[in-house]
């Protein structure tokens, strides 16, 4: 998932009207045990350590009781040496792993391994595999052990426990749907915000445990097929249909309002760019209008989010759809596209006015739309660097260049 600040608002009490929750006492069907890459604790891709109070045991990955070796020894180490994965404790060479990919190693209590992998406990077994001259660990779980290292990294232990338990099901029925995200790698799941966060022990809490036990087994289904439970922390009012993102319709991703996440952490974001820096990049991405005077958004999609702006620069104007955009302001910057643009900063914007023979009075001119005539040579009026206009009193010159170079647009989200 997306990165978050651990506040996520889930509306299933509306869902529930929409498809049916499996109330089995567990997932029969399902996999017992699933594969997680671990990534967050990993020092040195070439060796890893690993320590177990109650010393180390091999084991067959397809059958846990039985066990191929006692390692005797509380500390090992797992170098990769010369394509081979070999497994130390600080005195000599233990155990050569060929076959590594069908063998676990847990704690020599193997009902209820856990393993620190340097410096984080996890539940259940320990695999590798290497991927050049890297290792690759892998945590080897059940997935209601999994949960027990998710549900506190995607929603804080203190939150209401049914809010808990609603993320329980979320996040049991996400990995569920993306149980082969890794497939082609070798693994299910990452731990990290590109799958869902995953701790392992050191952020389990009694409150989550107590929500992934209560709801044990409990997957979210439309008309029997486990459903693609996507989450975030803050929807800024409104959520989106997922034809809106992805292209693709699912009846059960319908975009609706959502008061719960006006007014909270994070329902607001800004992000400033000024004159200069805006007119690089755009110049960067093969668009020259010069300095951006103004930017305007064209067209909005039905939940309010930004298509198209228009940006109107010194020597012409551009539409820019939703991945230029994106490129060039940034895609970090811009936390999502719902958004509104102003102009703010020293931008000397002037009103200009003309007098002419058919009329008397003074009118007010775009400089922007506006040339003069010299010598039978036709110049629009802001190629002219220095541009000087007399009044009744004196004479006033202006500097477009500098003029142009000054102010930010900041651009205010939800």
């Amino acid at each position: 998932m997306k990165k978050k600040s651990l506040i996520v608002f889930l509306i299933l009490f509306t869902l529930i009207n929409l498809f049916d929750i499996n109330y089995a006492n567990g997932i029969s069907s399902k996999p017992k045990y699933i594969n997680i890459k671990l990534s967050r604790p990993i020092k040195n891709k070439y060796s890893i350590n690993l320590y177990s109070e109650e010393g180390f045991s091999i084991y067959y990955k397809d059958n846990l009781s039985r066990e191929i070796a006692d390692l005797n020894a509380n500390n090992l180490r797992i170098n990769l040496v010369n394509g081979e994965l070999i497994i130390s404790n600080e005195y000599e060479d233990l155990f050569y792993l060929e076959d590594y990919e069908d063998i676990v190693i847990g704690s020599s209590n193997g009902h209820n391994s856990i393993i620190k992998v340097e410096d984080n406990y996890y539940r259940g077994y320990i695999f590798f595999k290497t991927h050049g001259n890297e290792i690759i660990p892998i945590n080897y779980l059940s997935l209601e052990e999994y949960l027990y290292g998710v549900i506190p990294r995607e929603m804080p232990a203190y939150f209401n426990m049914e809010a808990l338990k609603a993320q329980a099901i979320a996040s049991r029925t996400y990995a569920l749907h993306n149980i082969n995200k890794h497939i082609g790698e070798g693994y299910n799941l990452c731990d990290t915000t590109h799958c869902q966060v995953y701790g392992g022990m050191a952020g389990e809490h009694e409150r989550t445990n107590k929500a992934v036990d209560e709801t044990y087994g409990m997957v979210i289904e439309y008309y029997g097929e486990i459903i693609d439970a996507v989450y975030h922390s803050n929807s800024g009012g409104h959520t989106r249909d997922s034809k809106e993102v992805w292209g693709g319709y699912l009846p059960y991703l319908i975009g609706v309002e959502d008061k719960y996440s006006e007014g909270v952490t994070n329902s607001n974001w800004s992000f400033s760019i000024n004159s200069s820096e805006l007119s690089k990049r755009l110049i960067n991405n093969g668009i020259d209008i010069g300095y951006p005077l103004k930017i305007e958004v064209v067209e909005r999609t039905p939940s309010g989010r930004v298509l198209r702006i228009k940006v109107l620069g010194q020597y012409g104007e551009e539409i820019l759809s939703e991945s230029q955009y994106k490129q060039i302001f940034g895609a970090n910057n811009l936390r999502t596209t719902w958004f509104s643009i102003e102009r703010e900063g020293e931008f000397n914007e002037k009103d200009f006015y003309v007098v002419d023979y058919n009329s008397p009075s003074p009118r007010t001119i775009n400089i922007n739309n506006s040339y003069v005539i010299h010598n039978v040579t036709e110049s629009k009026l802001l190629d002219i660097n220095r541009l000087s206009i007399i009044d009744k009193n004196k004479i006033s010159t202006i500097d477009n260049r500098k003029n142009l170079s000054n102010g930010d647009f900041v651009i205010y989200g939800k």
